[in-house]
């Protein structure tokens, strides 16, 4: 596992500091960097702190992955797994960093993510048990080679466009029955978009956000 940090951005709420703080970490999709997510942190407003993390593996240019894709000669694409592994290793121990450098509320974290980052993010929560409160995985789909999916308590929001034409919706649609687990409570949307996040999905994204992590905004249950 590389052990060198991963670079990050940080969005602080407004008003009075409580400690600790709960926290959301972004993680970016394949070719992206930290500044892609980072701009939902502001109209977010929600009652934590916003990390975007940026991956460690530069692919072209000011884009990042946290894992590489192959292309085979049969124009197959694939997954390179232990690197996926590798990055999710990282992230967590990046994720503890932070959590004393900002003195955070370790029962208070939750993950977002888009397309790979979203990928990322279902690993990471469930092969660290309890560790987070809710995921929100964003164009994106569960791996089961790097997640081992078990019952546990957590909030889980699910987006997909109906016309990915990177991520094929099928895949997407596979979560509602691989997180078909006790104390799992997914809210699964679905838009007809391609592989990206329409204004409909992230307003659905900030009504699910402010009743799960918090914000000073009065919202309805999202459920």
């Amino acid at each position: 596992m590389n052990s060198t940090p991963l670079h990050y951005l940080i969005h602080e709420p407004q008003g009075p500091i409580t400690k600790p703080r709960k926290a959301l970490f972004l993680l970016h999709g394949y070719g992206s960097n930290a500044q892609d997510l980072f701009g939902l942190a502001k109209p977010l407003k929600l009652d934590a702190v916003v990390f975007s993390l940026q991956a460690p593996y530069n692919v072209a240019g000011e884009g990042y992955a946290w894992y590489a894709i192959h292309f085979d000669e049969q124009q197959g694409k694939w997954s390179d797994d232990q690197q996926a592994l590798s990055s999710v290793a990282q992230i967590d121990q990046m994720i503890t960093q932070l959590i004393e450098e900002y003195q955070l509320d370790a029962h208070e974290l939750h993950l977002a993510g888009f397309s790979q980052g979203a990928i990322l993010s279902y690993a990471l929560a469930f092969q660290k048990r309890g560790r987070f409160k809710s995921i929100a995985g964003l164009s994106g789909y569960i791996n089961e080679r790097i997640t081992p999916l078990r019952p546990m308590e957590i909030n889980v929001f699910a987006s997909h466009g109906t016309q990915d034409q990177v991520i094929p919706f099928s895949w997407a649609e596979q979560i509602k029955q691989q997180l078909n687990l006790e104390g799992c409570r997914l809210k699964f949307c679905s838009y007809p978009t391609g592989h990206s996040l329409c204004m409909e999905n992230f307003e659905d994204l900030i009504q699910w956000m402010r009743h799960y992590i918090g914000s000073s905004a009065t919202t309805s249950n999202p459920s």
